[in-house]
């Protein structure tokens, strides 16, 4: 029985001495290892250049995440994405190492789906999930405007939740999600007592919403407005084209 615990407990430490052996020496091998090569790959499917790959190259390196040769045990690839979400355009960061040592990273951006200029011409973007989002200057996304009377001051990257925001970003994806308004709308203009008014990219006239109610029911009316006012002038021979009233549309030269 004495010579069964004896055996045992040997065989416990054997065991142990071997594994301290093995992880000795994976790290010993590792320590040796380098990464060999950086792939960077920033998604621009959506046309959207906040980012690219050489930016990212530069913001790895100046924060001392990454170097050329690193050492593969000092990559901290979960710290790496960390810094890379924190940047004010980027959503979603992908960072892992394949068994060549090769580093892979992979950006996808915000999308940003209008652009709100305050009454204190403070800009900002709101993007696709409806959260305020830093403008920049390294590139200006083709998106709708609203400007006028705007009192909300969105801290950059939080969730909206001012009543009048909300709204705005509403509208936004609608007019996001129909390619006819999408290439309609070049401007929204909130005015003091919260009617809107439309600014079409082409023909001059403006587009009076009221209040922002029936918003769809609307939009539903102009289109039905230009399509058969197209071939005598539509939206070019008005000046004003009113929207706010319930069952009709009224229109001035």
């Amino acid at each position: 029985m004495m010579l069964r615990r004896i055996l045992i407990i040997s065989g416990h430490l054997v065991a142990a001495t071997v594994l301290i052996l093995l992880l000795s020496f994976t790290r010993h091998r590792d320590r040796g290892q380098r990464i060999v090569a950086l792939h960077i790959e920033t998604d621009h499917s959506e046309g959207l250049y906040f980012v690219d790959n050489s930016r990212i190259d530069h913001l790895i390196r100046s924060q001392n995440l990454y170097r050329d040769s690193l050492p593969v045990i000092e990559l901290d690839p979960s710290a790496l994405e960390r810094r890379l979400l924190q940047h004010p355009h980027i959503k979603r960061a992908q960072v892992f190492l394949d068994a060549r040592n090769h580093l892979y990273i992979k950006v996808w951006q915000r999308t940003p789906i209008l652009r709100v200029i305050n009454r204190w011409q403070e800009h900002c973007y709101i993007d696709s999930d409806r959260r305020a989002m830093y403008v920049g200057s390294a590139f200006t996304a083709d998106v709708p405007v609203a400007s006028g009377y705007i009192s909300h001051r969105p801290s950059l990257g939080d969730t909206l939740r001012d009543s009048q925001m909300l709204l705005l970003a509403d509208i936004a994806g609608c007019i996001n999600r129909d390619p006819w308004l999408k290439n309609l709308i070049v401007q929204l203009y909130a005015d003091t007592n919260g009617t809107l008014e439309i600014i079409p990219r082409l023909g001059g006239a403006r587009i009076l919403l009221g209040d922002t109610t029936r918003w769809v029911a609307k939009t539903e009316k102009l289109k039905e407005f230009c399509r058969q006012t197209t071939t005598t002038g539509g939206l070019t021979k008005w000046s004003t084209i009113n929207l706010s009233y319930k069952n009709q549309l009224v229109c001035q030269k």
